[in-house]
């Protein structure tokens, strides 16, 4: 990754958590998700390849977010 793709990436992440934080009311307070659950939908290990911006991001709405206690 060059500092021009890093760069569009970080105003990307950033502009999602601002969503997040304008839109918070909108998320449910407590995990919507079991023990473990997180765990098991995760590879076992890092990927041998880069993997591309937007599948992480898709990961991280579709596995991770619905985690997330407040």
């Amino acid at each position: 990754m060059d500092s021009t793709d890093f760069r569009k990436y970080a105003h990307q992440l950033a502009d999602r958590i601002a969503d997040y934080y304008d839109d918070i009311e909108k998320y449910p307070v407590k995990s919507q998700v079991k023990p473990g659950e997180i765990y098991a939908k995760l590879p076992n290990s890092a990927p041998e390849e880069a993997e591309d911006f937007n599948a992480i991001m898709h990961d991280f709405e579709k596995i991770i977010l619905p985690g997330i206690s407040h």
